[in-house]
């Protein structure tokens, strides 16, 4: 279970740090939105183009054909978003 939640950090941190630096929500509105398996298969394929993040074997091997898919699919999404709204202090502190 821990090894899922890391893919799925690592997906949505470069997804996320992807759109912030973008400024663009569109990609995290589809990963919400997905509503089956295959359509959220379909957003990674396509945003893949734009954001040129790879995604290991291993996700996909571990995707379930369930209803499962979409616990992959909130913690990629929630990830994510995090990534999208951190905002790096750019303060320097004495």
């Amino acid at each position: 279970k821990s090894e899922m939640v890391e893919m799925c950090k690592s997906i949505g941190n470069r997804i996320g740090r992807h759109c912030r630096e973008s400024d663009n929500k569109g990609i995290l509105f589809s990963i919400h939105n997905a509503k089956n398996r295959v359509e959220f298969l379909n957003v990674l394929a396509e945003s893949q183009f734009r954001t040129e993040v790879s995604y290991g074997e291993d996700f996909f091997k571990s995707l379930p054909d369930t209803p499962q898919w979409e616990e992959y699919k909130a913690l990629v999404s929630i990830f994510a978003m995090n990534s999208f709204l951190y905002k790096p202090d750019n303060k320097s502190t004495n």
